[in-house]
């Protein structure tokens, strides 16, 4: 997976729509990198 296709991944994974067990500690980590 190019950077590109995993910054749009994790984008896609923890929009605001995503509603999963884990998808806010995935949203803070996303917030710190």
């Amino acid at each position: 997976m190019s950077l590109l296709d995993k910054i749009i991944y994790m984008a896609d994974m923890t929009s605001a729509e995503r509603d999963y067990p884990g998808v806010e500690a995935l949203r803070a980590e996303e917030m710190q990198n």
